[in-house]
């Protein structure tokens, strides 16, 4: 495809064919083939924006599920995702298509429709990159820190994204060591990663604060939702829960499993976490008790009588496997 802003044919054969294969009824506030979308709000709510970036396979698809996990943790309601593509030159249509396909079935993950992408071939970028936002609402008055005593609920496994984007792009490093149908295990994890099921199970179970897993993996997630509950937490590291695929991806490249890319797992804080945990399994979503917010502003993992302090703002670990980013 040529420099420039993708339209006409090009765009109605890649983009909005595949919107159209299961997307049957658009946002009452995105209009089809216009530049922006309006909504309308209720008496104390106000709009809310949650952004994300990703470049390289799979951008379409990880950005969305980014920006809808974020919505899905701050926003009481998911109005949409907008998303913008940037192309390096020459990058065939069938790769476009494909881009807007995984995105369109995130969203539709997110329970969220995926307004018109804005698609931009540039020579600024070498690598096919988007930009997901997801638009919704959130109440002017927000629940804040629960304090300690809340026992610490999380859903699914330890670095499902990071193990994800490692198997998919480095599996012929990963068949050195491993089998064919490991890497290939570990590539799907991509299915795993929307958080819209279970926040809504935690909300309707009465939890307090949740945080999704991000960038910064489990520890870093932990971090956060320890200053939002404005406490110290401690935590059992044998009792997080992590895919044995994850373990041996990440013993295979070195890297710490608890500090990599983790969207596709939710942290929930509760006073009654064995109810949270059924509630969630009997809805088919993995959950475990991992430890509990506590006095002070200490966050410990323990790992039988060894400790480790957290600490913020620590880089991912998939950076230092693609040191020049996604």
């Amino acid at each position: 495809m040529k420099a420039g802003t993708v339209t006409g044919s090009v765009y109605g054969r890649c983009v909005e064919k595949e919107l159209e294969k299961c997307q049957k009824e658009r946002a009452s506030g995105a209009a089809k083939q216009k530049a922006c979308a309006c909504f309308s709000y209720m008496p104390g709510d106000f709009p809310a924006v949650a952004a994300s970036v990703y470049s390289g396979e799979g951008c379409g698809r990880y950005a969305v599920c980014a920006a809808a996990n974020r919505g899905a943790v701050d926003m009481r309601a998911l109005q949409g995702i907008s998303l913008s593509l940037l192309l390096p030159p020459k990058t065939e249509e069938a790769k476009l298509r494909q881009i807007v396909r995984e995105a369109k079935e995130a969203a539709l993950e997110a329970g969220a429709d995926l307004f018109d992408p804005d698609v931009h071939v540039t020579a600024a970028v070498y690598v096919p990159t988007a930009i997901a936002q997801a638009v919704g609402v959130r109440n002017r008055e927000e629940r804040t820190g629960s304090g300690s005593g809340l026992q610490i609920v999380m859903t699914k496994w330890a670095g499902l994204e990071g193990t994800a984007i490692l198997a998919q792009r480095c599996g012929r490093q990963l068949a050195q060591r491993y089998p064919a149908y490991l890497i290939e295990e570990a590539g799907s994890f991509s299915r795993y990663l929307s958080v819209a099921k279970e926040t809504g199970i935690a909300r309707r179970s009465g939890a307090g604060p949740v945080q999704e897993v991000a960038e910064g993996g489990v520890f870093g997630a932990l971090w956060k939702i320890a200053e939002r509950a404005k406490s110290g937490l401690r935590v059992e590291l044998k009792a997080i829960p992590i895919r044995q695929e994850t373990v041996e991806i990440c013993n295979c490249l070195d890297v710490n499993p608890y500090c990599l890319l983790g969207n596709g797992s939710l942290l929930c804080l509760t006073r009654d976490g064995e109810a949270l945990t059924e509630a969630l399994s009997a809805e088919g979503v993995a959950a475990t008790v991992i430890g509990c917010m506590t006095d002070g502003r200490d966050r410990v993992v323990e790992n039988g009588e060894e400790q480790r302090f957290l600490e913020p703002g620590r880089p991912d670990e998939i950076y230092r496997i693609f040191p020049d980013g996604l």
